[in-house]
């Protein structure tokens, strides 16, 4: 009887949940059609490829967010393109995404490098965010499954800036988090980084789960975000997602995320500051499954197979 009580509530629950989620469905891209973007007047003076997400509805495992993005490169410069010198060969193109946390598979550390110069010296920077992998139907948009959530913190910057780590320094950007697909991430990566590198994270599906379920509350949660600008050394995009990763992490796991003295916490550790430190911190404390590296030559053939 007991057994049969439980199916039961199962059954009432399972079917509970998919009404929702059908329901949720319909929402999907209604603010898009026909061409409309109902938010395009308020980001008309800043950087077009940046929006905050806008959440439309939460139930559950399933998030319902609009200005997801999915950017397009091309070889030819579009008409309407961009006036930014990096990003001349592509254009953004926001949408609506649907998301079932409890179709995630796994989580990858992904970091972007690239180098920047000052007249004959340049030194490597590193962009690192967290790419979610879902099971078929895990992320929808309405063009189909896409099953893939890149995280990225990252500077909201005005029209006609460009980010500069030491601009970065002086509070002079707001922080925003963008949520887009793995092949919106590359067709960036095309106009401005070097190289692409994954790693796998090795989590627990329940910490793993619980870490999508934070990134996405912190990713629409503009009121939290703006409370701390952007800085390329304390609020930075190493930064935040070692800090999602150490609110699920027990404490032998646990990235040491300032340099103390006499119990006075003082300046961030190397290891969250550094992008291509990050991965070794992970390393060390056997956070990270296996890794692959893509050169900028293999990004073509892989935005095109994606």
């Amino acid at each position: 009887m007991i057994k049969f009580i439980l199916l039961l509530m199962f059954s009432v629950s399972f079917i509970q949940a998919n009404e929702v989620y059908n329901s949720m469905l319909q929402k999907l891209g209604v603010n898009f059609t026909n061409g409309q973007d109902p938010y395009i007047d308020q980001y008309k003076n800043t950087d077009e490829l940046v929006r905050f997400p806008e959440l439309i509805q939460q139930s559950g495992d399933y998030w319902l967010i609009d200005n997801y993005r999915e950017m397009r490169w091309s070889k030819e410069v579009p008409k309407n393109g961009l006036k930014y010198k990096f990003y001349k060969n592509i254009s953004p193109k926001w949408t609506s995404a649907l998301i079932d946390v409890s179709k995630l598979k796994s989580v990858r550390l992904y970091i972007l490098n690239f180098r920047i110069g000052f007249k004959s010296v340049s030194f490597p920077v590193g962009h690192v965010q967290l790419m979610y992998e879902f099971e078929d139907g895990g992320v929808v948009t309405p063009a189909g499954s896409v099953n893939n959530l890149v995280h990225s913190f990252e500077a909201y910057l005005d029209y006609a800036q460009d980010w500069n780590p030491i601009t970065g320094i002086k509070d002079e950007y707001e922080s925003v988090i963008l949520l887009g697909s793995y092949k919106d991430s590359i067709a960036k990566a095309l106009t401005r980084f070097d190289e692409i590198k994954t790693y796998q994270l090795q989590l627990s599906p329940s910490q793993k789960k619980e870490l999508l379920a934070n990134s996405l509350k912190l990713a629409v949660d503009k009121e939290q975000l703006s409370k701390k600008y952007y800085h390329t050394t304390r609020n930075s995009c190493a930064t935040n997602q070692i800090t999602l990763l150490n609110q699920i992490l027990p404490q032998n796991k646990k990235i040491q995320e300032w340099s103390h003295i006499f119990g006075k916490r003082l300046f961030r550790t190397f290891g969250t500051i550094l992008p291509n430190r990050v991965s070794k911190k992970l390393k060390r404390k056997s956070l990270i499954v296996k890794d692959s590296k893509q050169f900028h030559k293999d990004l073509e053939e892989l935005y095109n197979s994606l």
